[in-house]
């Protein structure tokens, strides 16, 4: 061949963003391994719950539950996991009875203080 001479540089470089693109179409970096344990209320089981889930890296979102407090061993987690479908986890909800709620007789009109 008549002065068709490529540097070496040239073809690793191609190389390596193949094996780059190839990583990231297969999917080998998703980025699951933190463990994060919170404790909650669990409008399903109607209990307080302690869960360890298995987080995104990127963004912290939820993706699978690796123990809960509820099943015994903690990691047989049998159910549906519809807590990894929550946009927030809670702390047990006040009763209605609870200061500030709708029946604290301290808190609602007292129009009926006069009544006979």
């Amino acid at each position: 061949m008549i002065g068709l001479e490529i540097p070496l540089i040239i073809p690793l470089a191609l190389a390596t963003g193949a094996i780059f693109l190839l990583v990231l179409a297969l999917g080998v970096s998703t980025g699951v391994s933190e463990l994060a344990a919170h404790s909650f209320w669990c409008p399903f089981r109607e209990c307080s719950v302690t869960a360890e889930f298995k987080e995104a890296v990127w963004d912290g979102k939820r993706v699978d539950v690796s123990s809960c407090s509820v099943f015994s061993p903690p990691t047989a987690v049998v159910c549906d996991k519809a807590c990894l479908r929550l946009a927030k986890l809670t702390a047990k909800p006040k009763p209605k009875g609870a200061e500030g709620g709708p029946t604290d007789p301290w808190r609602r009109n007292r129009t009926d203080f006069w009544a006979p």
